[in-house]
């Protein structure tokens, strides 16, 4: 695979050492990278037994990635409407994503608030119930999300990695995503009124 020999493997060492820490085995598990650029560490995951799928909002980057055979989706990760997915993912996983989000405008302005918590909802849509969803960004930014947050997205909270400030996390799929209003602070439902998860959300 010439086209990754110079590619800085290491900045992954620590997400894949979380995915392997709770998935041990990837033989035949579906995972989505979101975020992957041009796919350049996408063909280690296959080498793992993955079937690896990349989710980039940059058509350059697609259009390079699939010229080498690899399996891209072309999307924005805060648009509501999603690339059709035949099924959700075992594993979805992201490194220097939702600190770097785009707003789906077009522009290349930073993502809204209200984007940066559509995003969470996408994660939540695009992994499977069961399944994994690992993410990392820059240590010096942290995520600007809280664990109520990963918690309205329908994920239990397995590890975060970072403190005072979270730059991993290791997420589980328990359930279904929240409306998207259950995320702004303004529209949340005060304490005592929100059933448990196995009875969903108040509306």
């Amino acid at each position: 695979m010439e086209f990754v020999k110079d590619y800085p493997a290491e900045v992954y060492l620590l997400l894949l050492a979380h995915l392997l820490k709770y998935m041990p085995s990837l033989d035949g598990k579906r995972v989505l990278e979101v975020g992957p650029g041009a796919g350049m560490f996408m063909p280690a995951l296959s080498a793992l037994g993955a079937e690896v799928t990349g989710f980039e909002l940059n058509p350059d980057f697609v259009s390079f990635a699939k010229g080498k055979g690899l399996n891209m989706l072309e999307g924005n990760l805060v648009d509501p409407a999603l690339p059709n997915i035949d099924q959700p993912f075992d594993v979805v996983m992201g490194y220097l994503v939702l600190d770097l989000l785009r707003s789906s405008t077009g522009d290349d302005d930073n993502a809204t608030r209200t984007q940066q918590y559509q995003s969470l909802i996408n994660l939540s849509r695009l992994t499977a119930l069961g399944g994994l969803c690992i993410q990392q960004v820059r240590p010096q930014t942290g995520f600007r999300f809280t664990e109520q947050d990963w918690q309205h997205a329908g994920f239990e909270v397995l590890e975060q990695v970072g403190d005072p400030m979270p730059y991993l996390v290791v997420l589980k799929k328990v359930g279904d995503p929240a409306p998207l209003e259950a995320f702004i602070p303004s529209h949340r439902i005060p304490a005592g009124r929100v059933k448990k998860r196995t009875e969903g959300y108040i509306q």
